[in-house]
């Protein structure tokens, strides 16, 4: 049976149909930022076998609730622009199989290794953006506006801009903090979006609330920022965080109080609250997101915001003014940016993103791109028919060749797994 089916639904202005084959074979490469030189295995493993072995085990973790990942295969490992200079010391290219056997999840699953390769991570292997390419996808344009259609999934909650939250699928909630009322400096930062009323009595915190509904796991990518944690586990790769508010609940005042639906954390006379953070990447590297409406991420490490594709981005603040006397406020060492500027007081930096009026355009050699671009993509792949320890890798210069626990560097012009025709 032949499976027509969109693969575009993170593509923006972009429709694009693909027939696959239910049950057969296609053939998949991606980059993984990891040289082979720099991976040792042990004595009694192979750095091939490590690798794959690596490789295919993350792959079927990530997506183990897809069964169109539960036979893929690893078939080979090539550098990239290899030449005769560069053994070993470049990034690595994985060959690998897919079957899809699931013809009613076979969109889903396309677009949720798209996701996986553009979060650059594989688990925790780090992964070039962009580099997915795939037989029987077809060429796309050498430019074209890119953006991620849906959130990532999971339990999690972001703060809610005066917009709103991204759809009506997502829960909102809010946290009525009571402030010091001497010499209050409750403060938010000029022209801020947060939605919730600051005075000099108390802060109002409000929340959306993403709750999983779906099997498909896509992931958040890595950068340097927080969300909240809700569910009692942060999504893949976050890492957990709290910050505790000695809250002043003065019996004349307003007390604190809460209602809908809210982070993870302790909501009494005080206030802790979990989070969860990316650590890993670089605030500089854009990250894709949906570019659907203003959202927060809240800033982890410094005042720089993490960039986010196709969006303008502002840095804001809120301050607590929390209890004078005899103050507890405390925070975990992972913890968002401005916690610990003040011991008596709490400050947490936000990070406002608004969809850009149009897309920037991406080029090929982006982190943004989709794969099979190119002619000189197209032959990197692997032959459908190629063993799974084929000995010569398919590609012009430089063959790279691991066997028991040596490299073998083989120069040649080109080589297959077929006899040539005399």
């Amino acid at each position: 049976m032949r499976i027509s089916f969109l693969v575009c639904a993170m593509l923006s202005c972009c429709v694009v149909h693909c027939d696959f084959v239910e049950g057969k074979i296609y053939t998949s490469s991606i980059i993984i930022k990891q040289k082979l030189q720099d991976i040792r295995a042990t004595p009694a493993l192979l750095q091939f076998d490590m690798i794959v072995g690596n490789i295919e085990k993350a792959i079927r973790n990530i997506f183990k609730n897809d069964s169109n990942f539960g036979n893929v295969k690893v078939m080979q490992l090539r550098e990239q622009d290899a030449n005769k200079m560069s053994t070993m010391q470049r990034n690595i290219i994985v060959d690998m199989e897919l079957s899809f056997y699931n013809r009613s999840r076979v969109n889903g699953s396309i677009e949720n290794l798209f996701s996986v390769v553009q979060s650059g991570a594989l688990g925790t292997i780090p992964v070039q953006r962009g580099s997915l390419v795939m037989e029987s996808l077809p060429k796309v344009s050498r430019q074209m506006p890119v953006f991620q259609n849906e959130w990532p999934s999971g339990n999690y909650g972001l703060p809610k801009p005066r917009t709103g939250c991204p759809d009506r699928s997502w829960r909102e909630g809010f946290r009525y903090h009571d402030s010091e009322n001497a010499e209050n400096t409750n403060w938010k930062s000029n022209k801020s979006h947060l939605s919730g009323n600051v005075t000099l009595h108390g802060i109002r915190q409000e929340f959306c609330i993403h709750l999983n509904t779906r099997n498909e796991q896509i992931p958040w990518p890595r950068g340097k920022y927080c969300i909240y944690k809700k569910g009692g586990t942060c999504p893949f790769g976050l890492h957990e965080g709290w910050v505790r508010w000695d809250d002043e609940n003065s019996k004349i005042d307003y007390p604190n109080s809460l209602g809908g639906e809210v982070p993870d954390g302790s909501y009494g006379e005080n206030t802790v609250i979990y989070f969860c953070c990316s650590i890993s990447g670089k605030n500089s590297d854009a990250i894709l997101l949906p570019h659907k409406s203003p959202f927060y991420l809240i800033a982890f490490g410094s005042s720089e915001c993490q960039q986010v594709q196709n969006h303008k981005v502002t840095l804001e603040y809120l301050q607590f003014d929390d209890e004078d006397q005899g103050n507890s406020n405390s925070h975990s060492r992972l913890a968002p940016f401005g916690t610990a500027q003040d011991p008596y007081n709490t400050r947490i930096y936000y990070c406002y993103y608004e969809p850009s009026a149009s897309f920037d355009t991406v080029t090929s050699s982006s982190q943004a791109q989709l794969s099979a671009s190119t002619q000189e993509r197209e032959e990197n792949l692997v032959p459908t028919k190629a063993t799974r320890f084929s000995k010569f890798v398919t590609g012009g210069g430089v063959g790279i060749i691991l066997m028991s626990s040596a490299v073998v560097v083989v120069f040649a012009g080109r080589f297959t797994s077929k006899d040539r025709t005399r």
